[in-house]
């Protein structure tokens, strides 16, 4: 008899903790509303190390089998055209916004963040100005960046690491992709559909 319980106390080990897993997901958007693919999204932690997949035609990226417990990040990233969508006409509106901050939503703040400070000052107009005129050819944190469906600029949200403490459901974590200096979302990427 103790040695059936034996085997089933381990059997219900095995199979509690192979039953624990799940599925992080979600879809990433355009400013524009559209479904952004090609966007490299990783996973690491836990005793998973580091996952990576890309977003698909529709937008969405799938991580199955993460087990429970464990805490994880959710990493954003995507490469690009630095100018595009970006012209003259964005650094008209930024500097108004920086005159009067009643203007911009959250979204139009981070693209505004060309310096990635978490402020927008005249220095992102400077950057930016630098930029398009080619006497940079590169922003410090990329052409995108990935805010989380609930971004508020300076208080809620996350922006490209999404941490993931002790995991034990699935979990769907959506993102709005912004590119960096096009405050009025102009950019004509062909991954946005």
């Amino acid at each position: 008899m103790k040695n059936l319980i034996s085997t089933l106390f381990i059997f219900c080990l095995i199979n509690c903790a192979l039953m624990a897993q799940n599925t992080i997901s979600g879809q990433v958007n355009c400013i524009s509303g559209g479904l952004m693919s090609n966007v490299t999204v990783t996973l690491s932690g836990g005793a998973i190390d580091t996952l990576t997949v890309v977003t698909d035609a529709a937008g969405t990226y799938t991580f199955n089998d993460v087990p429970s417990g464990d805490d994880y990040t959710i990493h954003l990233e995507k490469d690009g055209f630095v100018l595009d969508g970006v012209s003259t006409y964005d650094l008209v509106l930024i500097t108004q916004a920086i005159l009067d901050p009643s203007l911009g939503d959250p979204f139009f703040w981070l693209a505004a963040d060309v310096n990635n400070t978490g402020t927008v000052t005249t220095l992102d107009v400077v950057l930016l100005r630098e930029v398009i005129l080619w006497l940079e050819d590169a922003l410090a944190v990329g052409p995108w960046r990935f805010a989380t469906e609930d971004f508020d600029f300076g208080s809620t949200g996350h922006v490209d690491l999404v941490p993931v403490e002790n995991l034990q459901s699935d979990l769907t974590v959506n993102f709005i992709g912004v590119h960096i200096g096009d405050v009025n979302g102009s950019a004509s990427t062909t991954d946005c559909n």
